[in-house]
């Protein structure tokens, strides 16, 4: 086995322990008499992308209903037009679309027909308030709580949205050292260019790359994450990452000694207790605790989203100026004569 590092100490007879974030990899655990079992739940490694963001304010216009709802609403609206073009017999077939769609948007129209026909325009002035009540709803609610977009949170989501990989150098060091390097190239096949490299050579910048990247995720340990957690912070306290549940691999360490050290298994036994009584865990959550204290959140007063159309505004403004000029011209040049 070729060994670097601290490692080589321990192979030339030079020193009897190794320890101190030395990770458990296999083939160190065939070269060396190794002690483990302090630490083995308190470590693992996880994919982190960054956290969703709220949705665009325009987007607000339409997301109260479902795609389908909308083209059932335009197949509705067709149909009914149709059919009040054909029982009013109507010479002009634009005026009655305008005065349906008028309805729709809940304005008063006076149609003059016979009282049956009247009846069915009620059905669609109901059916009109109706849609308007629910998109309204939706609409306020989502202005005064904003809905956020998609977030990743699955390896199966990772491939669907083609993120490329921003992994450490040591992490990818790990994972061809314990053959997991194919599985952790499986999420995309889009290489990195130079930039994005350089950017990615630690576990934290890999992390802060990420959390300013969209289409980006990560590898990292648990512990390296939970320890600088305070730093992955919007002003408000707000994180800027997304922290997958399922773990990605586990990442264990150990302590390693040259091959047949005499007491391994009190050593081991000592290091169970340690685990079972509490003491590591609680040394680790002070560390967590103390590096939490130096999060400063300011305090975010509350705004409401206001969602205006500016461009079906403008649009529709255009249409109406146009159409006045079109009217009012020729009317006026008959009058001038």
């Amino acid at each position: 086995m070729t060994v670097s590092g601290p490692m080589v100490m321990l192979r030339n007879n030079e020193s009897d322990i190794i320890f101190g974030g030395m990770m458990m990899v296999t083939t160190r655990a065939e070269a060396f008499t190794w002690l483990g079992g302090y630490h083995d739940y308190n470590d693992e490694i996880r994919i982190v992308v960054r956290r969703a963001s709220l949705i665009p304010i325009w987007k607000t216009v339409f997301i109260e209903f479902d795609t389908t709802v909308w083209l059932l609403l335009l197949l509705s609206f067709i149909v009914y037009c149709a059919m009040m073009i054909f029982l009013l017999q109507a010479k002009d077939k634009g005026s009655v679309v305008l005065e349906l769609l008028d309805n729709l948007l809940l304005h008063s129209r006076d149609i003059r027909c016979s009282m049956s026909i009247k009846y069915i325009l009620i059905i669609w002035v109901c059916f009109g308030y109706l849609i308007n009540t629910f998109y309204q709803s939706s609409l306020v609610s989502l202005t005064t709580n904003p809905s956020k977009e998609y977030q990743v949170q699955t390896e199966d989501d990772i491939l669907e949205y083609k993120y490329k990989p921003c992994i450490s150098d040591s992490t990818r060091k790990f994972l061809s050292t314990e053959q997991m390097e194919d599985l952790a190239k499986k999420p995309t096949a889009v290489p990195l260019d130079a930039l994005e490299k350089e950017r990615c050579n630690t576990t934290l910048e890999a992390l802060t790359t990420v959390s300013q990247t969209t289409d980006m995720y990560s590898l990292t340990l648990n512990r390296i994450y939970l320890y600088n957690k305070h730093k992955f912070h919007d002003k408000w306290g707000n994180p800027l990452v997304y922290y997958f549940k399922k773990p990605f691999a586990k990442y264990l360490f150990g302590f390693y000694f040259y091959k047949g050290f005499p007491i391994t298994p009190e050593l081991q036994l000592n290091a169970l207790r340690l685990r079972e009584n509490g003491l590591a865990d609680k040394s680790m959550q002070d560390q967590y605790f103390s590096r939490a204290l130096k999060l400063k959140i300011s305090h975010k007063e509350f705004e409401v989203r206001f969602t205006v159309p500016w461009c079906v505004y403008v649009v529709g403004c255009t249409i109406s100026t146009v159409t006045f000029l079109i009217e009012y011209l020729p009317k006026h040049r008959v009058s001038n004569r």
